[in-house]
């Protein structure tokens, strides 16, 4: 099921305005070059479709019950103000990790040095699982993928190498800052990411901290702390720099 306006790209939802039930279209379309697969960007893709249904959406009175029913929100102003907050900490969180990817593929190009074949190897397959699990939630299959952007699955592993590759590389780079520098994460900072996470997700730091010790991914949180702490030691020495 497809709805409108809901992540689809502006010219898929122009072609598929006027289809009645029982129409069919083909739609030819250009991937941008920013998007997360690689192998497509920047590539025609032809997509054949058929409308089986319409079908429209009814939504709920925008009022202080709602607010209420959607999480632990006392009205509606207090959901909106929860809503810009997130907003706002979500371009944040994007402009930091876009400077936080740049400042480490920099490094990683500084840093000449062999990553074994076998981590590139374990890094790959783990890109392929990622895909085939992305474009299961999509209803697609690998060999309709294949297909989409006339590769094999010998092609695609190929073209994942270099950025395998590139991955690794950087997260040695992290892992030998922490080992030589000796950087924790205290459980001050596990309780003050896990608050972190709570406030953005509007739920108590007690059951997100349960989640974590539920699913043994504490330790997780732990090496994202680290990671983090390397990443701004890198980034205000950037900024020194430059000054």
């Amino acid at each position: 099921m497809i709805q409108l306006g809901d992540k689809i790209p502006k010219e898929f939802n122009e072609n598929l305005v006027g289809l009645k039930p029982g129409d069919e279209k083909e739609i030819k379309m250009k991937v941008p070059e920013d998007v997360n697969d690689k192998k497509v960007a920047g590539k025609e893709i032809t997509y054949l479709i058929k409308l089986a249904d319409i079908k429209e959406k009814e939504l709920p009175p925008l009022d202080d019950e709602f607010a209420k029913i959607s999480g632990d929100y006392k009205n509606l102003e207090e959901l909106k103000k929860h809503i810009n907050k997130q907003l706002t900490e979500k371009a944040k969180y994007q402009a930091e990790s876009e400077f936080n990817e740049n400042l480490m593929e920099k490094i990683a190009e500084k840093c000449d040095f062999a990553v074994p074949e076998v981590l590139i190897d374990k890094q790959v397959e783990n890109m392929m699982s990622n895909l085939q699990e992305d474009l299961k939630n999509r209803n697609m299959s690998m060999e309709d993928y294949y297909k989409m952007i006339k590769a094999d699955e010998a092609k695609v592993k190929k073209e994942y190498r270099p950025l395998a590759e590139k991955q690794i590389k950087k997260e040695l780079v992290l892992d030998k800052i922490i080992q030589d520098d000796k950087i924790t994460a205290t459980e001050e900072d596990v309780n003050k990411k896990i608050e972190e996470i709570a406030e953005s997700t509007n739920q108590k730091p007690l059951k997100v901290r349960a989640m974590f010790e539920k699913n043994k991914t504490l330790d997780n949180i732990k090496e994202q702390i680290k990671r983090e702490k390397v990443i701004e030691i890198l980034s205000k020495q950037v900024k020194v720099n430059e000054k």
